[in-house]
């Protein structure tokens, strides 16, 4: 008999608490919905932004590392028609 107490109570209970979930949103949970909607929007909006910043500083550095490749070149060559010269000299 102490089963079907137990098991009556166990089952009141859970159907109780069941249906308080089931109210109405209320203004606390109404802003904590809210809030959490503008923290995820506001996280979109960093990693879109950081993911801005690396593709340019990507770019930006591939074209400083060629601007510096072009200029080793050109140093090299001068160097060469420098020691040309002073050889025919």
């Amino acid at each position: 008999m102490n089963r079907v107490w137990i098991t009556t109570i166990a089952l009141g209970l859970a159907l109780g608490l069941g249906t308080l979930g089931c109210k109405e949103e209320g203004p606390m949970e109404k802003a904590g919905r809210q809030l959490d909607e503008q923290l995820e929007s506001a996280g979109d909006a960093i990693d879109d932004t950081l993911a801005d910043a690396k593709k340019a500083l990507e770019d930006t550095t591939d074209r400083a590392a060629e601007a510096i490749a072009e200029n080793v070149d050109t140093a090299r060559e001068a160097l060469a028609e420098a020691i040309e010269d002073d050889d025919e000299r």
